[in-house]
């Protein structure tokens, strides 16, 4: 999605549904202080999302794709339930 697409995204969204927007973006970051660095080099065996409420991250969309909330990496079925949502362009991951 470009810049243009995002303003316009966002031009269309209601002030409620840009604080519920803020709020995540909130929680995402304390869930980033309180979970701290992803260290997969250090650790082998992956750890893979168990939120129920899980979202694919925004960052970059490619892999290895990841939960915005608690930054593990997704499995597979969530990485294709993403895909179906429209998450992630075809062809990637």
């Amino acid at each position: 999605m470009g810049n243009t697409e995002m303003r316009k995204r966002l031009a269309s969204l209601s002030f409620s549904d840009k604080v519920e927007i803020l709020e995540k973006l909130r929680d995402r970051s304390l869930a980033f202080a309180a979970a701290g660095l992803r260290a997969h080099a250090a650790d082998k065996t992956p750890q893979f999302c168990h939120c129920e409420d899980w979202e694919p991250c925004g960052c970059g969309n490619q892999p290895p794709y990841h939960c915005m909330w608690c930054c593990r990496d997704l499995t597979q079925a969530q990485i294709t339930a993403a895909k179906t949502r429209g998450h992630y362009p075809e062809g990637k991951g």
